[in-house]
């Protein structure tokens, strides 16, 4: 093996060579790090919402004229809305509910036990719903009851006032709100508070699981959820949430607006799927996800055209010396070996110094994200492919160099 000969080549032209190094550690550590922060992305696109996401549709209702800032009036009309939604064929259930689910953000707030220190605070997003919102997110109860009736707050006249209420308002929490706010799994029946001086909320049921993407998941709260009694909305946005019928979708969806519109003319209506929220609540993970595979496609093209251009310099430069090595004797395959090996050392040393790289920078990004440090498997994988990257790109350049005739070679001036 030619090892020696090809150190004292490349060392002839240190420049390209040390550039080309250069590039494809350079290579290595952005596209080992990006490769990881895309598998973490994926990962999170595919996180079970607990909910019963293919056959919801999510309606926005927008009121027009001053009759609907009389609470009595408009709450009257949420309530003929959803007994008109309900007795569709097509339904399973509806709610009103606010935020929208896997929107993306939304309304958080925080609880401890009552009595305990602030320190015992848990951040947790929060939801306004009614009493059908389990059946109609397609969620399990494990402890406890749902809503009733008597847990909606009265509606009231606007110039209504109320005296200050210090019994307990009753909440339904995930169980990893559960666990987070009583570790010894007693939670059912406890009472939980923002501030101990106000009225405390009292915990009467506990549903399984449901994700809802928040902070990008830096806070940890995304499955940690506070269902509130109550209404939340106005004229100017009131949201419901209908549940249909497996394979009665797009028949629903078709009837909706209609059926809104009987009960009352004066509003603009809006009806997505939920699939479709919960694209556009993950629109920066899917951004994250397609931006980092083209720049790591391109990243690897450039790298292939670097290998591709020098090893090409090289075969132009070395003309007269390959034809009278092939006037010497030297078989094509031990042309194309001698470059193919030059390559591969050249590809050695930008990996090694590319591994190192990725290494700390992915040091770096972990800390900054939280994300999944970079294994063994994956800077194996990094090194072979980026190798095959290398030997694929000068193989056309050797092969080029084995078929120059030995008579024209050594005739060159």
């Amino acid at each position: 093996m030619e090892i020696g000969p090809i150190l004292r080549t490349m060392t002839r032209n240190k420049t390209g060579v040390g550039l080309l190094i250069f590039e494809i550690a350079i290579t290595m550590a952005i596209v080992l790090n990006a490769a990881m922060l895309v598998i973490d992305s994926k990962k999170r696109l595919q996180i079970d919402s607990g909910l019963d996401e293919e056959n919801i549709v999510t309606l926005t209702v927008k009121s027009l004229g001053d009759k609907f800032d009389d609470t009595v009036y408009f709450n009257q009309i949420v309530d003929q809305d959803l007994l008109a939604i309900r007795s569709m064929p097509e339904v399973v259930s509806a709610s009103t509910c606010a935020p929208t689910p896997l929107q993306g953000g939304g309304s958080s707030t925080q609880r401890k036990p009552v009595g305990a220190e602030p320190s015992r605070l848990v951040r947790c997003p929060r939801y306004n719903v009614d009493e059908h919102f389990i059946n109609t997110l397609g969620l399990s109860l494990v402890e406890g009851r749902s809503f009733n009736k008597e847990d909606m707050p009265p509606v009231m006249d606007s110039e209504e006032s109320v005296e200050e209420d210090l019994t307990s308002n009753p909440v339904i929490v995930t169980q990893d709100l559960a666990l987070a706010l009583f570790p010894d799994g007693d939670a059912l029946g406890q009472l939980i508070t923002f501030d101990d001086s106000g009225s405390p909320d009292i915990i009467v049921g506990i549903v399984k699981y449901m994700f809802t993407p928040y902070d990008n998941g830096k806070s940890g709260m995304e499955t940690r959820i506070l269902f509130l009694a109550g209404r939340r909305g106005g004229p100017s946005g009131m949201g419901y949430l209908v549940r249909a019928e497996k394979g009665a979708m797009n028949s629903l969806m078709s009837q909706l607006e209609s059926t809104l519109l009987k009960v009352e003319g004066d509003r603009l209506i809006d009806i997505s799927p939920l699939t479709e929220i919960k694209r556009a609540g993950f629109s920066f993970t899917y951004f994250i996800v397609n931006a980092l595979t083209v720049i790591m496609f391109l990243l690897v093209g450039v790298t292939a055209l670097g290998i591709f251009g020098l090893t090409s310099f090289a075969v132009a430069g070395r003309t007269k010396q390959i034809g009278t090595r092939r006037a010497l004797g030297a078989t094509k395959f031990q042309i194309v070996r001698y470059f193919l090996v030059e390559n591969s050392l050249m590809t050695l040393m930008g990996i090694t110094l590319g591994a190192v790289m990725a290494v700390a920078l992915n040091g770096v990004i972990v800390k900054a994200t939280d994300g999944t440090p970079l294994g063994v498997g994956a800077i194996v994988a990094g090194v072979v492919a980026l190798w095959a990257v290398g030997l694929f790109s000068s193989l056309i350049p050797s092969l080029r160099a084995a078929s120059v005739p030995p008579v024209v070679a050594t005739r060159a001036t």
